[in-house]
């Protein structure tokens, strides 16, 4: 039962996460936007500050890599939650 609840909120956060990824790109000051910002942003922060700290050479590149680091991290719980539960 914890293990279904933590698998639908990570996979709710991955959706909410892409929706905000391309709404940023498409419509940066959309209420959406902005409302997922709220959410998304507190963990993309630190994750993109960790990346651009111990890879300096991603600052000359124009994309956001935090983003898909997350998307990874994600991933790697939901995985770690089916392979225990």
């Amino acid at each position: 039962m914890m293990a279904r609840l933590l698998l639908t909120i990570l996979r709710w956060y991955s959706f909410g996460l892409l929706v905000y990824v391309f709404m940023r790109m498409l419509m940066p000051s959309h209420q959406i936007t902005r409302f997922l910002a709220n959410i998304c942003e507190p963990v993309l922060q630190p994750v993109g500050r960790f990346l651009y700290k111990r890879f300096p050479a991603l600052y000359k590149i124009p994309f956001d890599f935090s983003a898909v680091a997350v998307f990874l991290i994600i991933n790697v719980l939901d995985w770690l939650v089916l392979l225990l539960f």
